[in-house]
């Protein structure tokens, strides 16, 4: 691994980070999410500890490697905050892909036109998104390899 400051190793992969803290504090949580249910007026977390977050990036960084997104790639991510999230993050830095995320906020032109102009070849989406895909061919044209966040619905490809 390069130093970046002559005599030191710093880390240069979060994934490995990951795997670093997951050995040092396996049942800490790594990701702690609300679920929108309220008991008595207070909200209700799903959390994923460290070790079962490592699990399941290591899970995905196989899966997706296996799928065809190799270092380099450039995979859109439209997935909603989920704690599936976290880990699907990681396995792309392990892999070494370049993450695309699209700001929520900005309006459907907005986005379409910064996916068709930075031509993602990989896309990692819940199933309506996905869809998107078949209502605006030319924006997704480029996407080679597609994996779908969750149940499938009617498509087809790979989870």
């Amino acid at each position: 691994m390069p130093a970046l400051i002559e005599g030191e190793n710093i880390p240069l992969n979060l994934g490995d980070e990951l795997a670093r803290v997951a050995d040092l504090r396996p049942e800490a949580p790594a990701v702690i999410l609300a679920t929108g249910k309220k008991i008595n007026g207070k909200h209700r977390y799903a959390t994923l500890t460290f070790s079962r977050c490592r699990e399941l990036y290591e899970h995905y960084f196989h899966g997706l490697h296996g799928c065809g997104i190799q270092r380099g790639d450039t995979v859109l991510l439209l997935m909603k905050p989920m704690l599936d999230l976290v880990p699907v993050v990681f396995a792309l830095w392990k892999i070494g892909a370049v993450l695309l995320s699209v700001d929520p906020g900005a309006s459907r032109k907005q986005k379409l036109k910064c996916i068709e102009e930075i031509k993602p070849n990989g896309m990692i989406g819940i199933p309506l998104a996905h869809a998107l895909r078949f209502l605006y061919p030319k924006t997704f044209r480029t996407i080679t390899h597609p994996v779908i966040a969750g149940r499938r619905w009617f498509l087809q490809g790979p989870t």
